[in-house]
């Protein structure tokens, strides 16, 4: 997946800086979406390999590329209703998630309801054009709900 964003992002007419690099393969290796401060220190870790010397990366760098990177369609913001930006990989199979309020663990969920027909009505009756959507579920996972004692 990190060589496909790679990629369209080369025919497109970006240079590939290892900061690009490196935020493109730690979204394309997450099992979940991710708030900037996630990305930072991964990213720091990739660029600075063994060189200890070697400067750090600038959040305002990640903040740049995340925001190019949603511009361009290769990834998708992501809202938990905390107010803290996540970022997933856009070429995924569209899916929702099941967030943990206990331990913050998320989870990608198909939906099987009719959510493409209901879309279409609320079109029809409101001339609203809906471009996407965003289903997320709130709840305990099962580590939370049965601890272990």
């Amino acid at each position: 997946m990190q060589n496909k964003i790679l990629q369209t992002l080369k025919e497109r007419g970006y240079r590939m800086t290892k900061a690009r690099q490196g935020i493109a393969g730690i979204l394309s290796e997450a099992g979940a979406p991710l708030a900037a401060a996630d990305i930072l220190g991964p990213l720091d870790s990739r660029l600075r390999g063994d060189d200890i010397k070697k400067l750090r990366v600038n959040k305002t760098t990640v903040y740049r590329e995340l925001e190019m990177l949603r511009a361009e369609n290769l990834i998708l913001e992501v809202d938990f209703g905390d107010a803290i930006k996540r970022y997933e990989l856009a070429d995924s199979k569209h899916h929702h998630h099941l967030i943990c309020v206990g331990c913050t663990r998320v989870q990608d969920v198909e939906v099987d309801a009719p959510l493409a027909a209901t879309e279409r009505r609320l079109e029809r009756q409101t001339s609203f054009k809906i471009e996407r959507h965003a289903l997320e579920f709130f709840g305990l996972c099962a580590q939370c709900r049965f601890p272990r004692r």
